[in-house]
C-alpha cells in the first residue's frame, strides 16, 4: 500500500514538473517575442 502512494506522488511530481516547464518555455517565448 505504501508502494502505491509512492508511485502516486512521483506521477503527480512528474506532471507538475512538466506543466511547469512547460509554463515557463511559454513565458520565455513571450519575453523574446517583445525583446524583437
Amino acid at each position: 500500500m505504501i508502494i502505491v502512494v509512492v508511485y502516486m506522488n512521483a506521477i503527480i511530481f512528474f506532471i507538475q514538473g512538466i506543466v511547469y516547464n512547460s509554463s515557463l518555455f511559454i513565458v520565455s517565448e513571450k519575453i523574446q517575442f517583445k525583446l524583437y
